[in-house]
């Protein structure tokens, strides 16, 4: 799927729209307060469910300005960095 969805998406509206696409598995983030960009940055889930174990890759502006893409599986998150 090459579907591209912003930062300030809000969770709840990709999970519903999610599901009028006939597309599963983001069931979870409609529980979540807040936007993608949120969710990519904690791992957020819900019900079983988190973020990266649904996303292919992320593109996103690096400390120069450069525009990156990463695979899914090359982001590392810390959920301990987020809470201190």
């Amino acid at each position: 799927m090459n579907d591209c969805i912003a930062a300030r998406g809000k969770l709840k509206n990709i999970a519903i729209e999610a599901k009028r696409n006939g597309l599963g598995g983001v069931e979870f983030l409609e529980g979540i307060p807040g936007s993608v960009g949120g969710a990519l940055r904690m791992n957020a889930g819900a019900m079983g469910g988190a973020t990266f174990n649904v996303i292919e890759s992320v593109r996103f502006m690096d400390h120069t300005g450069k525009i990156q893409d990463a695979a899914a599986p090359a982001c590392r998150w810390n959920i301990a960095a987020v809470r201190s």
